[in-house]
């Protein structure tokens, strides 16, 4: 099992990166996303927005590549999001949902306001990539994180486009 975080600070308020989570995608720099569904949403009784969706890719790899593997074309995650406009919180949780034979990927992603600045927002992120029954785990593990970790700077340029 591995694990991964980072932290960025965008130079804008809490609102403004809250909405542009939520409409980052479609995105020209991030094409292996084909789609997002929302399955369910929901207000709690102290006005936390609670919603799920469904999250399409196709990865443009060959084939071969994706039956060596066993990555499926499309794959899918399931997200689960609560956003608080009272306390200005916002929680995104991700995982796959194909593949799961054999690895598992958990991402959280929390939005918060700079404690030092409100005109910026504070990016948490971290992963947790679990790989099983399949010849060298720790190295497949290992190519998993580092290409989170290689995106993670693509994710934030998502919202300034």
């Amino acid at each position: 099992m591995k694990f991964w975080s980072s932290q960025y600070v965008f130079q804008y308020d809490w609102e403004t990166v809250a909405s542009a989570a939520w409409r980052k995608y479609p995105n020209p720099l991030k094409p292996e996303v084909t789609g997002i569904d929302i399955l369910g949403r929901a207000v709690s009784d102290d006005g936390v927005l609670k919603t799920t969706r469904v999250i399409r890719t196709e990865w443009r790899i060959p084939r071969w590549a994706t039956s060596l593997i066993g990555l499926e074309n499309p794959s899918y995650a399931l997200e689960h999001s609560e956003v608080s406009a009272k306390s200005k919180q916002m929680l995104l949780k991700t995982t796959n949902l194909n593949c799961r034979n054999f690895v598992s990927v958990h991402e959280t992603l929390q939005y918060t306001p700079d404690p030092v600045d409100s005109t910026r927002t504070l990016m948490e992120q971290s992963v947790c990539i679990s790989v099983r029954g399949v010849p060298l785990i720790s190295y497949m593990e290992s190519i998993l994180t580092s290409t989170f970790s290689f995106n993670a700077d693509k994710v934030c340029v998502v919202f300034y486009h």
